[in-house]
């Protein structure tokens, strides 16, 4: 495999007028790794056969949940979705999504007022009534069902996330403040190529 990548190079070189390549654009055309046409860059240099001049280039890397963003949207678009038809109750959503995407989803959603919750307390049995006051404590948290429906206020959900994320894999750029909301919820990080 090394020795196509440096042919590929070598006959690049010969055919073109321009007498450099970038290995990021070249290892895109030739559809390997990038650190495979470096090395094989640094194999001709040693033979004498080219020059290498490195530059170092800041890139944008998103992370398996931004991808998985990208695909199917955030989980705040995803609990939205869910949500058409009516309130649905929390443990379902969770079910459904997942904890962690339904602890996002929810979260994120209650930030930007998309999503109203709503309490409903449980019937006591009458046993209940009577246990020791440690028991009920323990039980207090659980005492309710939790309902989530879409804030009545919002009628339309455009997945900013999802945009956002797309924007910065294809062309690199993206709103600043944007691109500080998918630092701080470490989808996309930054890296340095040579």
């Amino acid at each position: 495999m090394a020795e196509a990548i440096q042919d590929a190079i070598l006959k690049e070189l010969a055919a073109s007028a321009d007498v450099q390549i970038d290995s990021l654009a070249f290892s895109a055309k030739l559809k390997v790794g990038h650190q495979e046409v470096v090395g094989a860059t640094k194999s001709l240099e040693g033979d004498e056969y080219i020059k290498n001049e490195i530059k170092t280039v800041m890139q944008w890397k998103l992370n398996d949940e931004a991808k998985g963003i990208i695909a199917n949207g955030s989980p705040e678009f995803l609990l939205w979705e869910m949500l058409t038809t009516g309130e649905v109750e929390q443990k379902l959503i969770q079910a459904k999504l997942g904890d962690g995407m339904a602890k996002v989803a929810l979260g994120n959603g209650m930030k930007a007022k998309l999503f109203k919750t709503r309490k409903e307390e449980v019937k006591k049995d009458p046993a209940e009534a009577e246990a020791p006051k440690e028991e009920c404590k323990k039980k207090k948290k659980d005492d309710g069902l939790v309902f989530v429906s879409r804030n009545p206020d919002v009628k339309e959900f455009h997945d900013n996330a999802r945009a956002n994320l797309t924007a910065l894999s294809t062309s690199g750029h993206v709103d600043p403040t944007a691109l500080t909301d998918l630092k701080k919820r470490k989808l996309a990080s930054q890296e340095k190529i040579s």
